[in-house]
């Protein structure tokens, strides 16, 4: 299975495959993974059916095509050819929880509703309906929804402080203050307009990264925030390479809001990595900055 690789290229897809079929009423569930995504953890207790899968997105696709799937647990570490994957009839919520266990994803599906009215070619207004959710598959006409699923750059407990560094810092200022919506303050650079500072993030492991969300200061008293800046990647931590989208030239990003305005960016490629910086390369005052980054999938 290879991701996809655009939104614009899942959306015309799918209304490629509406326009097939024109005339009739679709309600079709399909999917390119999970919107919740938990490796080393299981859900116990909600199991309904176990099978064996060739792959983490077969696991997925047995899951949808049953209706009273919610939910998987895709277990890696087996003996043979083929993984498990047990189906479950429940998610997270509220009296739910998940336990640590080694070697299994759980994963959980969100699917949303998608209608589209057209004429067909005796003037009749044609309504369809398609179910989509988020993810990987090699059917490309899901619409991707890459905002809902946020890696943990807020959290703390997701990404622990000293995987936040960043090149200089101002004082009371550091890095692990860049997280979005963190109160009162940000991760700002020791000089004002330094073109060469960065924010960098070390996410544990690999993700494919489809977007990032960005703030200024909350700081009341400074209005001070970030308005472009550009990213850089990394595997390894030590070697870099700049993000330069689907073109030959670095993508550079814009930010339309103020500080405390929340901005979303979505890639027009999405990115496999691990290590990621932001470049800020122009500002209001001060270059401070408050991130969050968006996956479709993680990826080991």
């Amino acid at each position: 299975m290879k991701p996809i690789t655009g939104l614009l290229f899942v959306y015309l897809r799918m209304l490629l495959h509406v326009e097939a079929e024109k005339g009739t009423r679709i309600e079709r569930r399909s999917t390119l993974g999970a919107i919740i995504t938990k490796k080393g953890f299981i859900l116990q207790g909600f199991s309904f059916k176990r099978a064996r899968v060739s792959s983490f997105t077969s696991c997925g696709q047995v899951c949808l095509k049953d209706p009273r799937c919610v939910s998987t647990n895709f277990n890696f570490l087996i003996e043979d050819t083929r993984y498990g994957c047990e189906l479950n009839n429940a998610g997270l919520q509220e009296d739910v929880t998940l336990v640590l266990h080694k070697g299994v994803v759980f994963s959980q599906y969100a699917y949303k509703k998608h209608t589209f009215h057209d004429i067909d070619e005796e003037h009749t207004e044609v309504v369809c309906t398609v179910l989509v959710t988020v993810g990987y598959d090699s059917m490309a006409f899901v619409l991707i929804s890459c905002f809902d699923n946020p890696i943990g750059v807020a959290d703390s407990e997701i990404i622990p402080n000293d995987q936040m560094t960043a090149s200089t810092r101002y004082s009371g200022h550091p890095a692990y203050h860049g997280r979005l919506h963190y109160p009162n303050s940000a991760w700002c650079a020791k000089d004002s307009a330094e073109d060469e500072d960065w924010l960098q993030i070390d996410l544990g492991t690999t993700y494919e990264i489809c977007g990032a969300a960005t703030q200024g200061t909350g700081n009341q008293k400074y209005n001070e925030y970030v308005t472009k800046f550009k990213l850089s990647y990394s595997s390894d931590g030590s070697s870099w390479t700049m993000y330069t989208g689907t073109g030959g030239s670095e993508t550079e990003f814009h930010r339309n809001g103020g500080k405390n305005t929340v901005d979303e960016h979505l890639l027009p490629s999405p990115l496999s990595t691990r290590y990621i910086r932001f470049y800020p390369t122009d500002q209001v005052s001060w270059n401070c900055l408050r991130v969050e980054l968006y996956s479709t999938a993680l990826l080991k």
